[in-house]
């Protein structure tokens, strides 16, 4: 039977592993430690001139392997292995076996040994068994590398293997053997010393002594790295920059997130880093981002350690959340989209989503999503609700009420502005003001948006990884609640209005009495078993137009831009689709009706004049009368609608109403 995978390691199961090493000077290296396989790595101790490394597996239910490692010079390594079940047991089992002897060196030579620990059962002790031996004889990359393989198997006896030098293709001749060459007088020390630790290991095996003219010596093929046998494959790490071993002005920020939070701490491991050259100018942020790499300035150095953390998880939740990005996407929606306000709602969703950690520091001056909404919109909620409800995109449409002005405005310098700036607004205003040029920290670039499916699957993949990563991180999680901003694959409403109305609108095949089928007229008239039918009627196109019915809802508030996108996408459809319009424009009652024929309408000339109440049935019961194939109601779904129509309706309603419910049919909010 297959046995079950174990989940990954919990940040309370490290804890509890690496108490007993931490007691002995052993600290864990979490950003090199891998928890979906289960395996806990220690940072390098030194021994002199050699560098000794645990690492702690678990890989089934109560059972552990601890592994050391030892570095030697040339590239040799030397393991001590030991398993039990339990880690504190194992590791003074291995700290009993000294260091030096798994080791040796003398003259022109280095020998590493590697043992694995057996029980005996008693009060003697641990057995160490030889599992592996190797030399390098001369100088590291032209010497002569020895390899003893010692079988498990009892009574099977070890295996010589050498390596032949690597030779350059050209260059001078090789140096006689002497000072730091290969000299036959350590070549024959360290196989004497091999030999010796073969026969201990086949004494411990019950084998009989071997002979000389037994030994097989296999050598490799010409041309092979001599240190290719005595070099392990370094460990796998995490994905990221730290797990490449490139170091930045942030690597300490990084690991001390990765150690408090391990999983939404290592989100930083899935981005880029890079230090940026300059001046010692401090106007602005220490750290920033473009979406796809975190950016740090050099005055970022000068930070305390726990403020660094908290400049760096600020910006890796901004990556993480996809905000550059989000920016750009909006202003390709909306056209005129304000950096620096953009930038201020995106820091007060951040910056409220990391306040409650104590074990990092954020500026004291930056905007938090609740003093946000008090001091901007008068609006009063507490933290977990609000970061429920707000994302960037609906957070800024809310702020921005800036106008257009013929002044000069208070506009970000780093955004390119239309020809005609726009002044801020009392809300956009008190908005600027919790902001600053040191918090200008989202600064998109070409790098920052790539090709459209790209940016889908990259927005996929980011949701997913913040979602896992909170959940696996329980209650040391770096985010305070789940939130509302989690980027996320949004199909735009243009593209969900243009499928439904070309369902309902395209021609479609009618049956034809006046006309056989083709089957009939292939087939002579008869069916598949023979027999003669009298008639067997065709299909042809409907010759009717298709009609859309476009209903107003003019008693509510829909700003002008969205009108005008709204009366454009219309207009395209209709006009790919051939198909007539009817608009019917009213409150509680119908005030205008107009007709337009395929590809003519002209929406842009709807009075919004109307009452201050809305009843559909009067505005649905005279679309109804020109018998459409399908209704597009845009409304903010403030009144009743007691009719309903035998055609669908797609209730097309503004983003400050998309928590209206529809009576019936479709909602399409236009986001």
């Amino acid at each position: 039977m297959a046995q079950t995978a174990l989940p990954p390691l919990t940040h309370h199961q490290i804890l509890a592993l690496v108490a007993p090493f931490s007691r002995s000077g052993r600290y864990v290296d979490l950003a090199a430690s891998d928890r979906m396989a289960r395996q806990v790595a220690f940072r390098p101790v030194a021994h002199g001139s050699i560098t000794e490394t645990l690492q702690l597996d678990n890989p089934a239910e109560g059972r552990f392997r601890l592994s050391r490692v030892l570095a030697l010079q040339g590239g040799l390594q030397a393991r001590l292995t030991a398993e039990g079940s339990e880690p504190a047991a194992l590791l003074a089992r291995v700290d009993a076996v000294p260091v030096a002897l798994q080791h040796g060196s003398g003259s022109g030579y280095v020998l590493a040994k590697s043992h694995r620990l057996e029980s005996t059962g008693g009060s003697g002790g641990d057995a160490l068994i030889l599992t592996e031996a190797s030399a390098l004889v001369g100088s590291v990359g032209d010497g002569l590398l020895l390899k003893l393989a010692v079988s498990s198997v009892r009574g099977i006896s070890g295996e010589m293997q050498s390596a032949a030098p690597r030779r350059p293709p050209a260059g001078p001749a090789r140096r006689p053997a002497g000072r730091g060459g290969l000299g036959l007088g350590a070549a024959h020390q360290a196989r004497r010393r091999l030999g010796h630790a073969a026969a201990a290991a086949r004494r411990r095996c019950g084998a009989q002594p071997r002979r000389r003219n037994q030994a097989r010596t296999r050598r490799a093929a010409p041309g092979a790295d001599p240190g290719r046998a005595a070099r392990a494959v370094p460990r796998q790490a995490g994905r990221g920059t730290l797990a490449r071993g490139d170091a930045h002005r942030g690597t300490r920020a990084v690991q001390r997130m990765v150690e408090h939070a391990p999983a939404t701490g290592g989100l930083a491991l899935w981005m880029q880093h890079m230090d940026v050259q300059g001046g010692a100018d401090r106007s602005g942020p220490p750290v920033s981002t473009n979406g796809v790499q975190v950016r740090y300035a050099a005055h970022f150095d000068s930070l305390p350690l726990a403020q660094q953390t908290g400049w760096v998880a600020h910006e890796v939740l901004h990556i993480a959340l996809r905000h550059p990005q989000r920016f750009l996407d909006l202003q390709a929606l909306i056209g005129d989209v304000d950096l620096a306000l953009f930038n201020t709602c995106a820091d007060a969703i951040v910056n409220r989503t990391l306040a409650h950690l104590a074990w990092l520091q954020l500026p004291d001056d930056g905007p938090r999503l609740d003093t946000l909404l008090l001091s901007a919109l008068g609006a009063q909620q507490t933290i977990e609700s609000a970061l429920l409800q707000w994302d960037v995109e609906s957070l800024y449409r809310a702020v921005d009420d800036r106008h257009p002005g013929n002044g000069r405005g208070q506009e970000d310098s780093r955004q390119k502005q239309q020809p005609d700036r726009r002044q801020d607004g009392p809300r956009a205003a008190r908005v600027r003001a919790l902001g600053g040029p040191e918090h200008a920290d989202l600064q998109p670039d070409a790098e920052t948006r790539g090709a459209p499916e790209a940016e889908a699957e990259a927005t996929r993949e980011w949701s997913e990884r913040v979602l896992r990563s909170h959940a696996g991180d329980g209650d040391f999680s770096m985010l305070r609640t789940l939130l509302a901003d989690l980027p996320r694959v949004r199909t735009p409403w243009q593209q969900v209005l243009r499928i439904q109305l070309a369902r309902a609108l395209t021609p479609k095949l009618s049956v034809s009495w006046s006309r056989p089928a083709r089957s009939y007229i292939a087939n002579q008239g008869r069916n598949a078993a023979g027999h003669r039918m009298p008639w067997e009627p065709g299909f042809s196109m409907a010759q009717r137009v298709p009609r859309l019915a476009v209903v107003v809802d003019v008693s509510g508030s829909v700003e002008d831009s969205l009108m005008e996108r709204f009366a454009r996408e219309i207009e395209a459809i209709t006009r790919r689709l051939k198909a007539g319009l009817v608009l019917v424009v009213g409150d509680d009652r119908v005030r205008a009706v107009a007709h337009f024929k395929p590809g003519q309408s002209d929406l842009r000339q709807v009075v919004s004049e109307g009452g201050g109440g809305t009843d559909f049935s009067p505005l649905l019961q005279e679309a109804d009368q020109h018998l459409p194939d399908i209704g597009v109601v845009l409304t903010d779904l403030q009144g009743p609608a007691a009719y309903r129509p035998r055609w669908p309706v797609v209730w097309a309603v503004p983003p400050a109403h998309a928590a209206a419910v529809v009576p019936y049919g479709r909602k399409l909010v236009l986001d």
